[in-house]
């Protein structure tokens, strides 16, 4: 099960297998601050990169079936088009 990425929410991440929370995640970002004090960009170990791309993926994947849902098209039974399309029973 996927649930919506915000802040505190435990997502679930395809990649670490594991329950990790956006909370966590941000605990572990350090940024990078350019001469004049402002934060200018962002370092991430490769582990939580690969579990931020996970979770990017799976909203992804969240909002295609949302919007393959949404379309209300006529279907067809997974037996009946393996008759038509003669793959067998």
């Amino acid at each position: 099960m996927t649930l919506i990425a915000e802040s505190g929410v435990e997502v679930y991440s395809s990649i670490a297998r594991r329950k990790t929370s956006v909370a966590e995640i941000l605990e572990k970002v350090k940024f990078v601050i350019n001469p004049s004090g402002k934060k200018s960009g962002v370092m991430v170990d490769l582990d939580i990169w690969e579990q931020i791309v996970g979770m990017l993926e799976d909203l992804e994947d969240a909002e295609e079936v949302k919007r393959a849902r949404a379309v209300r098209e006529e279907s067809v039974p997974w037996n009946t088009a393996k008759k038509e399309l003669n793959l067998g029973e």
